[in-house]
């Protein structure tokens, strides 16, 4: 136990000067100054004069180069890793780490690890995964399916203030209107999945992304001059569907009836929990195979040829209204 008697406490609003017992990590009592001993059952405890001294929450620094800044003057211009009691020194008990200058050095996967660390020693810790022209931004994997996306996107939203999910991926093509590479900008996902009545009881089959975010994406995309398709999207939870004789395909009457240009397996499940949650969502994808061409992407193009879908993406927050 230590009391801490006589301190300006800040909450962060300011309190006045009070007496603070804690109890291992935690903050027990907080009460007027000269109210709380050290006799009886708290006899035992560790006294701290505060006469002079703050008590406040721990900063949160949302920019901080962990694994150490510097680096544009050499290798040896480059400073040391943050630690634990430096940051803690100066009243910093949550960090957001990210990269700097010196990209050769140090590297994502020492970002993270560093995180990591801290976290183990215990700050509260988080990390940037990238930044673009200058600002950060984090980019990270949903899984495959419905399920998967609607437990990233619900817990993104509800639980870590995350305003704007935009999706990026591949998709197969159900129409010549989006060939080989074409990016597409979905205005609607249907799905036949009982993901959305099933989660709030939403029986539609259409979900919608935000049209906020999807005006800022096609602002985004004429900039960097890239042309967008546009229309809905089939969402489907089967990757594998057994052949068929019938006429016309299960695809086709997708297309012609429900106006899917191409076919992947989230976004149904993200436009649902942003419109649930009061949150924004959007898709971008790029065509990589086709139902009514034999053209496919290789491995290869699908991880080095997708990048104008990545430039829209990145950009639109040069056209988001906050």
């Amino acid at each position: 136990m230590i009391l801490f008697q006589n301190i300006d406490v800040y909450a962060p609003e300011y309190l006045g000067r009070k007496d603070v017992l804690t109890v291992y990590d935690k903050i027990v009592k907080i009460a007027d100054a000269g109210t709380i001993t050290a006799d009886g059952l708290l006899s035992g405890a560790e006294t701290v004069d505060g006469t002079g001294l703050v008590l406040t929450p721990g900063f949160v620094d949302c920019h901080v180069h962990v694994l150490g800044g510097g680096g544009e003057g050499g290798f040896a211009n480059r400073t040391p890793e943050a630690t634990m009691e430096g940051l803690n020194k100066f009243g910093v008990t949550t960090v957001v780490g990210c990269l700097g200058t010196d990209g050769i050095g140090r590297d994502m996967c020492a970002l993270v690890a560093k995180t990591k660390g801290l976290r183990e020693q215990g700050m509260s810790a988080w990390c940037y995964t990238g930044s673009y022209q200058g600002r950060p931004i984090s980019v990270m994997g949903s899984g495959m399916g419905m399920p998967s996306i609607g437990i990233y996107s619900y817990e993104l939203y509800s639980q870590y203030g995350v305003e704007n999910i935009i999706r990026i991926g591949s998709a197969g093509s159900y129409t010549d209107k989006a060939k080989l590479f074409d990016v597409v900008l979905a205005t609607g996902a249907y799905s036949e999945s009982n993901y959305a009545v099933t989660q709030s009881g939403d029986t539609d089959d259409i979900q919608t992304p935000s049209a906020e975010l999807n005006n800022a994406l096609r602002r985004s995309a004429a900039a960097a001059g890239v042309p967008l398709i546009e229309g809905n999207i089939h969402s489907s939870d089967v990757f594998y569907r057994q052949p068929s004789d019938a006429k016309p395909t299960y695809w086709e009457r997708l297309r012609d009836e429900k106006g899917c240009l191409a076919v992947e397996m989230e976004s149904f499940a993200l436009f649902h929990n942003a419109k649930v949650l009061g949150k924004r969502a959007a898709c971008l994808l790029t065509i990589s195979d086709s139902f009514v061409s034999p053209e496919i992407t290789t491995a290869e193009q699908r991880q080095t040829s997708f990048t104008a879908m990545m430039q829209v993406a990145l950009g639109v927050d040069a056209f988001l209204e906050k």
